[in-house]
């Protein structure tokens, strides 16, 4: 009897487990959900959504078609702050922990949609392929940070020690002590054949 009772209530537990999840996205504000889902969405329309249900399905439909990139994981249920989360901690440690994320601008965007330069087609960028888009970028900032100012510092150290090691920028010198080519052979000049002037005999008799 006790198992019948145990077998009955599990189903019934996990049934309440769901509905509790569901709720708890539910009983978020508009505003919220907008928030986690990076959709753009005037106060007016927020208070619309404010007692009806929905929004979060609404909400996730609208990112996948903001972000074409994430729309299978949308799709499958995250949302696109907790996706694109892993980019602002990249940013955070390359530029600095007070650098927050602009999606409107060229520089944010590239993440999304900069890792296919050859087809053209929007695809997230690698978490590597960022740390050194930002790196690279001018204007992203990083050029602020202490790690390229020691960069640089380094850099104009090397060029005013005057170094004469061979760093591969140009055709190395030739090593002392080593063999001497052989001259090349030269054909002599050509000369032109002497003209002999024909000799002329007189007949007998008429010397």
């Amino acid at each position: 009897m006790a198992e019948t009772e145990t077998k009955e209530t599990e189903p019934k537990a996990h049934e309440d487990a769901e509905s509790s999840s569901m709720e708890g996205t539910e009983q978020k504000s508009p505003k919220t959900i907008a928030d986690d889902y990076m959709i753009p969405m005037s106060d007016g329309a927020l208070e619309e959504w404010k007692d009806k249900e929905g929004f979060t399905e609404y909400a996730a439909m609208v990112a996948q078609g903001l972000y074409p990139s994430l729309a299978k994981q949308i799709s499958a249920g995250l949302t696109t702050k907790i996706l694109l989360d892993p980019y602002v901690q990249i940013a955070k440690k390359t530029i600095g922990e007070d650098v927050e994320p602009n999606w409107d601008d060229p520089l944010w965007q590239a993440a999304l949609d900069g890792g296919d330069k050859k087809s053209g087609r929007p695809t997230l960028m690698s978490l590597k392929d960022w740390e050194m888009y930002l790196k690279t970028t001018p204007g992203s900032g990083y050029e602020k940070t202490d790690q390229a100012k020691a960069q640089a510092q380094a850099f104009v150290d090397h060029g005013e020690s005057g170094t004469d090691t061979w760093d591969g920028s140009a055709e190395p010198t030739e090593a002392p002590g080593a063999p001497e080519q052989a001259p090349e052979m030269q054909a002599p000049p050509m000369q032109e054949p002497q003209k002999q002037t024909p000799s002329i005999q007189l007949p007998e008799g008429k010397m």
